[in-house]
């Protein structure tokens, strides 16, 4: 994370061929950042994990961030990578009857991260939280920085 300081991070784990999670708390930090002014929004980096990392690839993520916003970013990486960074937040997720060649599942953790600019996380947003919710907790880490 240390890529993104200075940014207020909206951070999001889950993966391409989630069902109905995924595209949902997506596209609610797609609004709010949609509500958002230009200024305000500079200073936001929304941050999508894949914990799939055998399906997404850098491509197939690309093209699926950008549906919801062009400022989000899908990241990846191995397998101890993805462990790594779903530890430090406290998340998790776990593969559910991977098959070789069929469908699987994943389970994750369905929470909006916040990290302010200095990399230290200040809130987590439940599953379904409104574009709303998400503003008002964005707000103050915002407004410290635009006074400055």
């Amino acid at each position: 994370m240390s890529d993104y300081r200075g940014k207020v991070v909206l951070l999001y784990f889950g993966y391409t061929w989630c069902p109905d999670i995924c595209p949902t708390n997506l596209a609610l930090i797609s609004t709010t950042l949609s509500a958002m002014d230009d200024r305000e929004r500079e200073q936001i980096q929304p941050l999508f994990i894949s914990v799939d990392p055998d399906r997404d690839t850098p491509q197939r993520l690309k093209e699926y961030v950008e549906y919801f916003h062009p400022s989000l970013m899908g990241l990846t990486g191995s397998a101890s990578e993805i462990d790594e960074i779903v530890a430090r937040y406290g998340a998790a997720y776990r593969i559910v009857d991977k098959k070789v060649d069929g469908p699987y599942v994943v389970d994750h953790t369905a929470d909006t991260y916040i990290i302010d600019k200095q990399g230290k996380l200040v809130r987590r947003m439940a599953h379904g939280s409104s574009a709303e919710e998400i503003l008002g907790a964005l707000g103050p880490l915002l407004q410290e920085n635009l006074s400055r």
